[in-house]
């Protein structure tokens, strides 16, 4: 009986991130940057672009902005592009009902169009995940929330210094009222305000 030799191990059918593609462009032009931003704009991310041959790894691409600072501004115009693209994906989907009935047979074994529960839950799982990015990556545009932070402190200053004596005790007066007043109604007694005296009025 011929022995027979053992099949070679399957080769990797695509290879580790950040390794070299065979023929994987390496090289910057403004052209390819361009390019590559213009297929992120249309609804492609970053990922995707790069799996094509004719484009640079996507560590190449992240390599490029971190040493080109006069790429980022170029690259981000692109990524808010993308943002706006999966949100109106997310209308199209939602609107989309072509596939929600198919056809298939009542319990009389009749003919008819039956709801297709694995195609709208696909689209649920769509729409699902385009949210989800969205509220992360654009969160201030797309977030559920919208979080204001309010800080500081408000202060009321006021001159006396340029009133009369008269007016100053009237303001006193109305002071001490308002304060006694305040303290009885928190307490809920039915305390009897005093009146300042005629004479301090009129002094």
């Amino acid at each position: 009986m011929q022995a027979t030799s053992p099949e070679p191990a399957q080769a990797e059918t695509e290879a580790p991130e950040g390794a070299r593609r065979p023929g994987a462009v390496s090289i910057f032009t403004p052209a390819l940057f361009t390019a590559i931003c213009d297929r992120i704009s249309r609804g492609e991310s970053l990922r995707s672009v790069c799996r094509d041959p004719e484009m640079p790894h996507k560590s190449t691409v992240l390599r490029w902005l971190h040493e080109r600072p006069e790429l980022r501004a170029q690259y981000a115009r692109a990524r808010d592009d993308l943002m706006e693209y999966w949100a109106s994906d997310i209308l199209e989907i939602a609107d989309d009902g072509t596939l929600d009935l198919v056809p298939g047979l009542n319990k009389y074994g009749d003919e008819v169009m039956v709801p297709n529960h694995a195609n709208v839950q696909r689209d649920r799982l769509r729409i699902d995940s385009r949210k989800w990015l969205l509220s992360k990556l654009a969160a201030r545009t797309y977030g559920d929330h919208l979080a204001v932070d309010v800080s500081g402190e408000v202060q009321h200053t006021v001159d006396i210094t340029s009133l009369s004596a008269r007016e100053k005790m009237r303001r006193l007066a109305l002071f001490m009222l308002e304060d006694r007043a305040a303290g009885a109604t928190i307490e809920g007694t039915a305390e009897t305000v005093d009146t300042v005296p005629a004479g301090a009025a009129s002094a």
